[in-house]
């Protein structure tokens, strides 16, 4: 067993992956909850790209393992609602990358762990606080747009509605079918006046 440390960047988008491999990686070596958790806590910390704030310890470890199910157990401190939406836990800090170091252990192989798409320690891309605003707006204009969009279209609907009823024209399904009898003879009627001349 290599006496290195393991590294391993990954988006932070990615870490319910990490999650489930690691509960996967500790089911498979038949160790406690327990005993697993205080591994995690040992053994793993996460350090961000951008800002350099490090996670680690038993509040941490205990989080990573019990994220992506039961959500009244993950944590409720700001950091981790931040990690789970995709951010960095510091609030002051918008980077999307964590190095994630773990160190050997003799019955767990880190290396089978699935990290997610970033999985090699090259430098991962930094996002500009400018980029990450204007993605932010662009996708907030699109959702206002899609729903302004939306409106008017049902409101042209409904106003084409009104007015083909209003002119005389059926409605379809709401209206029932005019049903046409051949009682009266409307021509009839206009050959019994005289006609002008």
């Amino acid at each position: 067993m290599s006496e290195e440390p393991l590294q391993r960047r990954t988006d932070l988008a990615y870490l319910i992956k990490l999650a489930d491999s690691l509960r996967e990686i500790l089911a498979v070596s038949g160790l406690d909850p327990g005993t697993a958790r205080d591994i995690c806590t040992q053994h793993i910390s996460a350090k961000c790209v951008t800002c350099g704030q490090t996670m680690a310890g038993d509040e941490f470890s205990g989080w990573l393992l019990n994220f992506g199910q039961d959500r009244s157990e993950t944590g409720e401190a700001m950091r981790f609602m931040r990690l789970r939406r995709g951010c960095c836990g510091s609030e002051s800090c918008n980077g999307r990358f964590y190095d994630f170091t773990f160190k050997p252990h003799e019955t767990i192989d880190w290396s089978a762990l699935n990290v997610g798409a970033l999985e090699s320690t090259e430098e991962a891309p930094r996002t500009s606080g400018a980029k990450i605003a204007t993605r932010a707006m662009t996708e907030s204009l699109a959702r206002q747009f899609t729903a302004k969009a939306v409106a008017a279209i049902a409101l042209l609907v409904l106003l084409w509605l009104f007015r083909h009823w209003y002119v005389g024209g059926e409605i379809p399904v709401i209206q029932p079918a005019k049903i046409f009898t051949s009682g009266t003879n409307v021509l009839m009627e206009f050959q019994d006046e005289p006609s002008p001349r």
